[in-house]
């Protein structure tokens, strides 16, 4: 019987995290790459970051086609996934899953998940006021959140059950809408809403509810933090027409010294604040 000493298997595993993640940096770089070119090409060379489409009527915005429209937001999608192919795809979810039997933690590298990670979080790492949060939505890029809040009550919600294993120890598999089913009425600091706006929460309806259910469960004072994509191929709706987000008021976060922050990158990710 040939026996394989156990650090060989250890030395076997950073091996393989290694190549995943030069795989996939390199993967991220060439869609980052094609993503600009498909931007460039479908909008004007003056205004490569311009605001986005309206359809409505009398509207000033520059137009784009369906088209450009379609490219940039499969391309857009394709760069945060990552062209991986068959062979990177495995590699990657095996890379993942030695990451998280290791301890490890995975991020996204993104100009706005910068902003969140480096500027928003540790406002709240630090603020003695909130210590009860909860994170909705998650996926592989999220997964080392709760070492970031360590020191709080740190719960994350996520309907799809399959992603649980990004979530916190505290983790919830269910929508956000039925958040009261879980926490009793005021008894939240925070809570993080980020990349769900036309991601899961696609319809008004769902939104209405969903806005409804945090107002619920956030103490009064408490802060609700919405990430979401002003682009209208990722917008299925405009905030402003959700009825329950009217039970909130804005809030100037602090750090950012406004309540509604946008990066002009290839997202348009906007952060908006608000309190309960």
């Amino acid at each position: 019987m040939i026996i394989i000493p156990a650090h060989l298997f250890w030395t076997a595993g950073t091996l393989l995290i290694m190549v995943t993640s030069l795989w996939f940096n390199l993967s991220q770089s060439h869609c980052r790459w094609r993503l600009k070119v498909a931007v460039m090409t479908a909008r004007s060379d003056s205004n490569p970051l311009p605001e986005p489409e309206s359809s409505e009527p009398g509207s000033s915005e520059p137009h784009l086609s369906d088209t450009g429209n379609s490219e940039i937001a499969s391309t857009r999608l394709a760069a945060m996934r990552g062209e991986r192919g068959v062979l990177g795809d495995r590699l990657h979810a095996m890379g993942v899953r030695l990451g998280l039997a290791y301890n490890g933690s995975f991020y996204y590298p993104s100009e706005d998940r910068s902003i969140l990670e480096c500027v928003i979080f540790p406002y709240y790492q630090l603020s003695p006021a909130h210590r009860n949060i909860v994170s909705v939505g998650c996926d592989w890029y999220a997964q080392g959140y709760e070492r970031m809040f360590a020191r709080k009550s740190f719960t994350t919600i996520e309907p799809d059950r399959s992603r649980a294993c990004y979530g916190a120890d505290q983790h919830i598999v269910d929508v956000v809408g039925n958040l009261g089913h879980h926490f009793e009425p005021g008894s939240l600091d925070v809570i993080f809403l980020n990349g769900v706006i036309g991601w899961g929460l696609d319809t008004p309806a769902d939104t209405e509810i969903a806005f409804a259910a945090c107002h619920k469960a956030l103490r009064k004072g408490g802060h609700f933090m919405i990430g979401w994509n002003d682009l209208p191929e990722h917008r299925p709706f405009r905030l402003e027409t959700i009825a329950s987000l009217a039970k909130f008021q804005p809030l100037v976060f602090p750090p950012l010294e406004t309540n509604e922050h946008l990066v002009a990158n290839e997202w348009r990710h906007t952060f908006s604040f608000f309190r309960s």
